[in-house]
């Protein structure tokens, strides 16, 4: 079967290609050719490894192999001599023909157009380098690094001299002459590496540059958009806006300023990547909080008063976890309510005295119910009360009256322990929180107490009372630690 003109029949791979995949007198296509090559180099790497030395046909010296290009018998100096060789000899016949055939594209060029020793021009080179580069970007990078790494020196210095030789050329022109206005304008009305004027350059992106809309997604002139703005006018004066991640249409205060992304989208997002980064390091998050709550502590307050608000139902199921956390380690949780009261005494005690006043009846009714919740516990708490009364004996300055009460003043007017000496006042008057427990209370009551008896007694009982008021006015309180011991309070 004859052959089509301009084709030719591989007879490697069967192949029916364009005569330009063939070499010039080959029947084997270029593919096939370099695969073939590259098979017998395999094959010969593991001789080449044995014998590192190989000899020149043309000098008879045993180089090393690096000395040698791959196939060939002669050493790189013998070849590279023997073609500036043949150059000079072909010097009289290229001035004879000063015109080239590029076996590429075919075209009759003059010798300029051509690199020396290639039937190739120039142009159809660069584009086959320029092909095999982007096939082969990794290793043309990696030549290039070694290339560069073995002759640094050398481009660095050609480097230089193409910059000054540029910017020598640059400092003499000190006027240019723009390409799309046509006038001569000083060096400073140009930016650098353009060829048109500032002013041209901006009235053709100010005409011509256009700007896409993230809401509707139209191309608008700028002149359609406010300054530093990703929405057209036309949708900033709407009031519904899509959000690019649910697609739903909303209001659009439903949006951040410059946002495609609704509030709650842009929430549920921040929660999730505070959720993974919290995962990723706990510790780190953990130390983070506590810092900031510290810092902002009433702000943590009104956060956490806001949360409780909107999830009743959370915050229910964590305060009955916390509950039954207390339940089971009872003693733990004493121990560190103890250690916090210790720690804010004063501040508690102001607290409770603040809640009392607010609400007088409500506490009256929490003791109540209390009492009726936990019974042994008061009834325990009644029986010390009663034998400490009893201990202390009823020395009374004053006759007792109906509904009165009687009050000890635990010591006397020298501040010497006394906790017989006492007098009757009436109910209301004697309140409870003092004794041995709170000496500041004591001081307190026992001044209260006779205050109350100088305005309501005559006599003798009058002048007893006004006497020792005089004298507790000016006493400290009573530290009972000293008169009174812990372990025989009861």
């Amino acid at each position: 079967m004859k052959e089509e003109v301009g084709v030719k029949t591989c007879i490697m791979c069967g192949e029916i290609k364009n005569n330009s995949e063939f070499e010039k007198g080959r029947n084997q296509c270029k593919i096939c050719r370099k695969e073939f090559a590259r098979k017998r180099y395999a094959t010969n790497s593991e001789k080449h490894d044995e014998f590192e030395t190989k000899k020149c046909t043309t000098c008879d010296e045993v180089k090393n192999y690096s000395e040698f290009w791959t196939g060939k018998s002669q050493c790189k100096s013998c070849m590279n001599e023997s073609a500036r060789k043949r150059y000079a000899a072909n010097a009289e016949k290229r001035d004879e023909f000063e015109t080239k055939k590029c076996i590429i594209c075919g075209e009759v060029k003059n010798y300029s157009e051509f690199w020396t020793g290639r039937n190739q021009c120039k142009i159809c080179l660069d584009g086959y380098d320029r092909k095999r580069r982007a096939n082969n970007p990794e290793k043309f990078r990696a030549s290039d690094k070694r290339r560069y790494a073995a002759n640094a020196e050398k481009f660095r210095e050609k480097a230089r001299k193409r910059y000054f030789v540029r910017a020598e050329k640059y400092n003499e022109l000190e006027t240019r002459k723009c390409i799309w206005c046509g006038k001569v304008k000083n060096r400073s009305e140009f930016e650098k590496g353009n060829s048109q004027c500032k002013s041209c350059r901006s009235e053709y992106y100010r005409k011509r540059r256009v700007k896409k809309c993230i809401n509707c997604g139209e191309f608008k002139n700028y002149s359609d958009f406010e300054k530093h703005k990703l929405l057209c006018k036309s949708c900033m004066n709407k009031e519904i806006k899509k959000c690019q991640n649910c697609g739903e249409f909303k209001n659009i205060n439903e949006f951040e300023e410059n946002r495609n992304q609704c509030k709650n989208c842009r929430n549920e997002h921040a929660r999730e990547f505070a959720e993974k980064r919290r995962t990723e390091n706990p510790d780190k998050y953990n130390e983070y909080q506590r810092k900031w709550h510290a810092v902002n502590r009433e702000k943590s307050r009104v956060y956490q008063r806001i949360r409780r608000v909107k999830n009743p139902e959370k915050f229910e199921i964590y305060n009955n976890n916390r509950k039954k956390q207390r339940v089971e380690n009872l003693e733990k949780y004493r121990v560190m309510d103890r250690k916090r009261y210790a720690a804010h005494a004063e501040k508690n005690r102001e607290y409770a005295r603040i809640k009392r006043a607010a609400d007088p009846e409500k506490f009256k009714e929490q003791r109540r119910r209390c009492r009726i919740e936990n019974p042994e516990k008061y009834r325990e708490i009644d029986r010390k009360h009663r034998e400490n009364r009893r201990g202390l004996g009823f020395v009374n300055i004053n006759e007792d009256f109906e509904g009165a009460h009687f009050h000890h003043f635990l010591y006397d007017e020298n501040g010497v322990k006394d906790t017989k000496i006492g007098i009757h006042i009436p109910k209301e008057l004697h309140t409870s929180g003092h004794g041995m427990h709170n000496a500041f209370k004591q001081k307190k009551m026992n001044v209260k107490a006779l205050k109350w008896l100088v305005d309501n007694t005559e006599g003798n009982t009058k002048q007893k009372a006004a006497y020792l008021y005089s004298k507790y006015l000016d006493m400290p309180a009573p530290d009972f630690d000293v008169m009174y011991p812990k372990c025989l309070r009861g």
